[in-house]
């Protein structure tokens, strides 16, 4: 039985890895085909923790039958966060299509605020990435026509609100907005 669950685990451990890595390595949100990049990528992590529950309960069974109480207590604690997990990972992945998240917060507050002050569509600008410190964020923002624009927001009472938007901020920007100075890890 315990020979099974690792053949399994092992087969399913590959295409989950590939599925819950490979849409987060620039993918654009058409890249998944007719599905969307983070249900595929949500779908992988959940399948790599059945990958990983189905290992752990191989050594589960194998210390059972072995009467090896600590390779029980061991398995069962391992086996432990590939049951939490999957919850967990749904639940994001709700808050983010469902617009709950605080990530969603700031994208959405970044490209509202960068729709205003560029005279643009919001539907035009996408948001790619983001960089973070305690209190403060910046969200590179994607245009179509211009390019890539980076808007600085602050965190007020779990409010992210907009400071500046421009394609690249140096350090003496920064510190003029009151945010730390190495905010944004990579201007490019």
């Amino acid at each position: 039985m315990s020979r099974a669950l690792v053949r399994a685990g092992s087969i399913l451990a590959g295409p989950a890895l590939v599925l819950a890595i490979l849409p987060g390595m620039g993918a654009q949100t058409t890249d998944c085909g007719p599905l969307d990049c983070a249900l595929v990528q949500t779908a992988g992590k959940i399948l790599v923790c059945v990958a990983f529950f189905l290992f752990t309960a191989a050594f589960l069974l194998r210390g059972i039958a072995l009467r090896s109480w600590a390779t029980v207590g061991i398995s069962a604690l391992v086996m432990f966060p590939s049951l939490v997990y999957p919850f967990l990972i749904v639940q994001t992945y709700q808050d983010l299509t469902g617009g709950t998240g605080e990530m969603h917060q700031m994208i959405h507050a970044a490209r509202t605020y960068a729709a205003a002050s560029m005279s643009r569509p919001v539907e035009d600008l996408e948001g790619l990435a983001i960089d973070g410190k305690p209190g403060w964020a910046a969200v590179r923002i994607k245009d179509r026509a211009e390019g890539t624009w980076i808007v600085v927001l602050r965190s007020s009472n779990r409010i992210w609100s907009p400071q500046a938007i421009a394609p690249r901020f140096d350090r003496d920007a920064l510190r003029a907005l009151g945010a730390p100075t190495d905010l944004i890890r990579d201007q490019g």
